[in-house]
């Protein structure tokens, strides 16, 4: 059986101090990915996508939204994507085996001063326990962790 992606988020890292990092968690039925994203990555991608909306004809309203949506949804790439490719093109990944984790959570914090809710994933694995932002939580995202950690996630 080939190994699939089952979703690709966008997430940063928690930081008291200084800046977050910001990568994209790629989960296939077997894996964790981890692939740092820098702001080179996405300017390619924002300039791939302005050019190919100019290639179409469009004018600038329709390259404006060709670059808001490849900056804003640069993680959906990888959703068609194998695994080995993503790994191949992105040498500085992280890969986990999903059954090395103990536990997975997504937790909800409201912010009250701002008015907004903030998700976490909390990954405990061999490296001790990480915890990252994540953009949302969808019924999408609950559904590719149950597949790929089992009983071992709390969402």
């Amino acid at each position: 059986m080939s190994e699939s992606v089952l979703c690709a988020v966008p997430i940063k890292t928690v930081k008291l101090f200084g800046i977050p990092k910001s990568f994209a968690f790629i989960l296939t039925d077997q894996r964790t990915i981890l692939i740092p994203l820098t702001s080179e990555m996405l300017k390619q991608a924002i300039v791939e996508a302005r050019d190919e909306a100019a290639a179409e004809g469009k004018g600038f309203a329709g390259k404006w939204a060709a670059q808001m949506k490849a900056s804003l949804g640069y993680t959906s790439r990888f959703l068609d994507m194998a695994p080995a490719e993503i790994l191949q093109q992105h040498p500085g990944h992280t890969v986990t085996p999903n059954s090395s984790f103990s536990k997975v959570r997504i937790q909800m914090r409201e912010d009250a001063n701002r008015g907004v809710t903030l998700w976490y994933l909390l990954l405990h694995g061999p490296a001790g326990k990480s915890k990252y932002e994540l953009p949302s939580r969808t019924s999408d995202l609950i559904s590719a962790f149950r597949k790929a950690y089992g009983n071992r996630f709390r969402g």
